[in-house]
């Protein structure tokens, strides 16, 4: 069975759907499965690749055309069109981007099958962000690419119910994100991100880790930080993350307005080492995201034994059913309650971190979750 994973990016700056699909193709391959994954490297995708173990990766320099369309190699296509035909499937990962686009014509001309890993980006609040690009975009191209797919990966229902609000008509599968757990929870005293915190030693640290972006809800954050920070002297945040579309400075206003920019600390883009280490060392991590697929930063923190506080938004009930986190709307004051709780009965509060352990390896490993996809792969072919 030979799989060929076409995504625009595989290096860090990709985010949470690069960190998957790094994680499905060398578990994949490690299920004795041939993967290939096909992808860009240069401008709006990042640079430094991940290194894939058993996993065969090429990665084409984007074009002047990628500050229009993301991803945009022609070299890709080229080499697609002279690889596809080896193939038994194609693995297309998000959406808007030239690797997908490229990938599905060739596909499509010679009858190749092709799934799709939707990676949350029809969700309604992130089809509203630049909806003067993706809805023309939608309509007259993804649309038809979505349709022509043999099956839809969703990350939760509540995504599978928003393709289908939209009229898709391919059939859809619901499978989670995973992680490998083994890599969290282990002390890690090398990282260089821990001398850059050296100044917040014996302080709480409440830790926001993903994209700095204006759908993450960071302003909820801090916000509810800053009625915090009033209060109580030893308390820090850590902000980590890309500055993707460049958010910082709105934050970094809103932070001196509050008074509380020298009780906050950026870290900017962590390698996989320094990550690690900021979740060993945080005592609990806040997602406070107006809109989120099946956040892979979440189950991080709970890799990590991290309580986790999180919004409806991020469509993550088992955090509070399995006792894991708190689950708030989008609202400063519930965010600022539910860090305040903590506060209050740490102890009680740091249960939560073992549980979100046990959750994670009960059911969102990479192991697990691979199972799932190779059996729909089989099934197809």
């Amino acid at each position: 069975m030979k799989i060929l994973h076409v995504t625009p990016s595989i290096t860090p700056h990709g985010g949470g759907v690069a960190t998957a699909v790094a994680g499905i193709t060398t578990t994949l391959a490690q299920k004795d499965v041939d993967c290939t994954v096909f992808s860009t490297v240069g401008t709006r995708v990042g640079d430094d690749p991940y290194k894939l173990d058993g996993v065969e990766s090429h990665v084409f320099h984007t074009s002047k055309l990628a500050r229009f369309w993301y991803g945009y190699s022609l070299k890709l296509r080229s080499s697609l069109q002279k690889v596809i035909p080896s193939y038994d499937l194609i693995h297309i990962h998000d959406l808007w981007n030239y690797p997908g686009f490229a990938a599905y014509q060739v596909a499509k001309s010679i009858n190749k099958p092709y799934v799709m890993s939707i990676h949350a980006a029809l969700d309604p609040d992130r089809l509203s962000f630049k909806a003067y690009k993706k809805r023309p975009y939608l309509k007259f191209i993804q649309r038809k690419i979505l349709n022509q797919a043999s099956i839809l990966f969703a990350l939760t229902i509540t995504e599978k119910e928003h393709i289908q609000n939209l009229g898709i008509s391919s059939p859809i599968s619901v499978i989670p994100n995973g992680i490998f757990p083994e890599i969290f929870n282990t002390p890690n005293f090398q990282a260089g991100v821990l001398k850059q915190l050296s100044q917040v030693k014996d302080k709480y640290i409440i830790l926001y880790l993903g994209r700095i972006h204006p759908l993450k809800g960071i302003d909820l954050l801090v916000e509810a930080f800053g009625d915090i920070a009033k209060i109580r002297e030893d308390v820090c945040l850590v902000i980590a993350g890309d500055d993707e579309v460049g958010y910082r400075s709105q934050l970094e206003l809103q932070l001196s307005n509050l008074g509380i920019l020298d009780k906050t600390i950026f870290t900017g883009l962590l390698n996989e080492t320094d990550k690690v280490a900021m979740l060993g060392i945080a005592d609990i991590f806040v997602l406070p995201s107006y809109s989120e697929g099946f956040s892979m930063s979440i189950l991080e923190a709970m890799a990590s034994s991290l309580p986790v506080i999180i919004t409806d938004k991020c469509y993550f009930s088992e955090v509070g059913t399995s006792g894991a986190g708190i689950i708030v709307e989008t609202e400063s004051d519930q965010l600022r309650d539910a860090l305040m709780s903590y506060f209050e009965n740490p102890e009680k509060i740091k249960q939560m971190g073992g549980k979100g352990r046990q959750l994670v390896l009960q059911k969102y490993t990479w192991d697990k979750v691979v199972d799932q996809i190779k059996l729909i792969y089989q099934n197809l072919i």
